[in-house]
């Protein structure tokens, strides 16, 4: 038995050959993602003290808000499903070529 180790792919062993991340590295990411943390909390603490104050035109803007993102979903949900559509329409001619 020369060998009982299971063959790995090329991408899986790149990444079993890859060395963990320095503490300094470590430290980048914690820092960075505290940051984010805090950051959303204060964007959420602005919020929150926007609506105390102005109830109906903090919940306008978020009710906008909240409708663009809804509006840019649906755009980009449409255009994947033509996009698809699109596809599967090219190989379907294809395959009736053959």
């Amino acid at each position: 038995m020369p060998d009982d180790k299971p063959q790995l792919g090329p991408w899986l062993r790149r990444y079993s050959r890859q060395n963990e991340p320095s503490p300094r590295e470590r430290l980048q990411e914690t820092l960075v993602a505290g940051g984010a943390a805090v950051g959303m909390l204060i964007v959420l603490l602005g919020v929150l003290v926007a609506f105390i104050r102005f109830p109906v035109p903090t919940l306008g803007v978020l009710v906008v808000v909240w409708g663009t993102g809804y509006v840019l979903y649906l755009n980009h949900k449409r255009r994947a499903e033509t996009r698809e559509q699109l596809l599967r329409a090219k190989l379907d001619r294809q395959d009736k070529r053959y």
